[in-house]
């Protein structure tokens, strides 16, 4: 399970929102201060999960869970203090080195052993990390086209969207721990329509932008008198393994949970019970949806983690409530070798909707990853096949319709560098009336460069039904043609990291090009005499280049 303070909330004025913010802040408490002492955890080149997909059953060290500060630390090797020095044979840890991570430097460490009588005692390394941070820039550029699939009306846009963060934590104990991250960004739009003509005729001025000045994570923890629990309150960041139930900054209360093989999560919150948003002319949306999430998994084997999970949501505004949605699923994530990980993760939702309605809706992920480290460029082939049900009778007493969190981001990595959305870059679907089926091809000729060619195919689930997804234009608008094919798509991913030679500089490039279905063809004459007319391609596509300064 990972459970972490990685993941910034979504500012109000900001309409894309990557992961990889959270990749390069995931290094962040490996850098530290107040200690006095040389450090004794070496820096990896590239973060060392990656290229394994956060599907994967994680190592050994992992079981029972992972700590806010050492999955904030994860891809460093240590935390809260605690080294990541292994002792032993050199082959010993060169036995457990996977086949595409050489040629990499690995460093070797020896703790020092306790004094002998007689003689004069040895340097004792320092259990606790008194102070941490990091700070880091991670600009990105967005470019959409056609995301209302018609030529016609423009609706192009490019935006530049640079930001500053940093994180800082404070443990002026071994039981209190305190996080605070800031960040600050500005949109800068190079190019977009100010007046956006809908298809439904309306006219949409362009919103403007202003500054954010967010407090992202503002957060206490107790810990060690409380074990083998840690109860945190206060903003923080969390995220499950997959990202698809929770990735995002909550003002919540939390207790995380670590024994042996389990580790658990329970939380009581709000995505943002508070606007946080210091910066001037700039709120951070609110909301009133109350979130009970519970997460647990259990270590079966060094191959195979089981995990089950419960989620009540309770809309508590009036005029947009939601309903009270409860979701329960139970997922499995295995490696039967070095070269196979394969997930599934099946749910299934009760509650009420919105009207009062009985909820009886499923939701299903399965997918698989071969790599073949003996063959040139270490290619890798990813299958995978998704489905959230949707509800083909809306005037009945029962909502078989899937409804996600919304907390989550669906952003991960299959066998390459970069994490990218799994279901389309450019239609970025919710889980729920849809089909996806995906097949990846990837290449990962060097550890700190990887290539992702993604396509996706599009079914609804129920015609009669409302879907949902990034672009403007809905299906099925002509009667006479309903159609469940919602087309298919094609995403390229390139991920570098030490871009050009140049120690903690990333870059990340993805785009998409979404071909509608018949379930999208426009009529542009009337009712009674159509004029059928297939809908247009739209394009997407985001740029990322991060730098750590510490």
């Amino acid at each position: 399970m990972t459970i972490a303070n990685v993941q910034s909330a979504r500012p109000a004025n900001r309409r894309f929102r990557t992961a990889a913010a959270g990749v390069v802040r995931s290094t962040a408490l490996a850098v530290t201060l107040g200690s006095g002492l040389p450090a004794i955890a070496a820096e990896a080149d590239i973060d060392r999960r990656e290229g394994v997909p956060a599907d994967a059953s994680p190592a050994r060290d992992d079981i029972g869970g992972v700590t806010p500060g050492r999955q904030a630390a994860k891809d460093a090797d240590f935390s809260s203090g605690r080294a990541a020095a292994r002792s032993g044979p050199e082959d010993a840890i060169r036995g457990r080195i996977r086949p595409d991570m050489a040629p990499r430097l690995f460093a070797q460490f020896q703790l020092p052993a306790p004094a002998k009588e007689g003689e004069a005692p040895k340097l004792q390394l320092q259990r606790q990390l008194t102070y941490q941070y990091f700070v880091g820039t991670d600009p990105e550029m967005v470019y959409t086209k056609n995301l209302d699939l018609d030529n016609r009306l423009a609706d192009k846009s490019i935006t530049w969207l640079p930001s500053v963060s940093g994180i800082f934590t404070y443990r002026p104990t071994d039981w209190l721990e305190t996080t605070v991250e800031l960040q600050a960004e500005k949109e800068f739009v190079v190019h977009q329509e100010r007046v956006l003509t809908l298809p439904n005729g309306t006219v949409e001025l362009a919103a403007p932008r202003h500054t954010s000045f967010l407090v992202d994570q503002f957060h206490f923890t107790l810990k060690g008198f409380t074990a083998p629990f840690e109860i945190s309150f206060g903003r923080k960041g969390f995220e499950d393994e997959r990202r698809s139930l929770l990735d995002s900054s909550m003002d919540a209360v939390s207790v995380l949970l670590r024994q042996g093989r389990f580790a658990g999560l329970a939380l009581l919150g709000r995505m943002a019970r508070w606007s946080w948003d210091a910066a001037p002319h700039s709120t951070q949306d609110r909301d009133r949806i109350d979130t009970f999430y519970s997460y647990g998994d259990y270590r079966a084997s060094d191959d195979v983690k089981l995990a089950a999970y419960g989620i009540l949501r309770h809309d508590r505004d009036p005029l947009t409530t939601e309903g009270t949605p409860i979701t329960m699923g139970m997922r499995v994530f295995g490696t039967p070798s070095p070269d196979v990980n394969y997930w599934a993760d099946i749910a299934y939702q009760g509650g009420h909707d919105e009207l009062a309605r009985q909820i009886n809706a499923r939701q299903y992920d399965f997918g698989v990853t071969r790599r073949f480290f003996d063959v040139p460029l270490n290619p890798s082939l990813t299958l995978g096949w998704a489905m959230g049900s949707g509800d083909a009778n809306p005037d009945d007493r029962k909502n078989n319709k899937f409804r996600p969190t919304t907390l989550g981001s669906n952003e991960r990595r299959f066998a390459g560098i970069p994490q990218f959305k799994v279901f389309g870059e450019v239609l970025d679907p919710e889980l729920s009336n849809v089909k996806i089926f995906t097949v990846g091809l990837g290449i990962k000729p060097d550890p700190q460069f990887s290539v992702d060619v993604v396509w996706h195919g599009y079914r609804l689930h129920k015609v009669q039904d409302a879907f949902e997804s990034a672009l403007t234009a809905e299906p099925n608008q002509i009667d006479s043609h309903l159609s469940k094919d919602l087309g298919t798509e094609w995403d390229i991913v390139l991920g570098f990291r030490n871009f050009v030679g140049v120690r903690r500089l990333t870059l990340d490039f993805r785009m998409g090009w979404f071909r509608p279905g018949k379930a999208y063809l426009k009529n542009d004459g009337t009712d009674t005499a159509p004029i059928l007319r297939n809908p247009d391609r739209a394009v997407s596509s985001i740029f990322i280049i991060e730098y750590r300064f510490l």
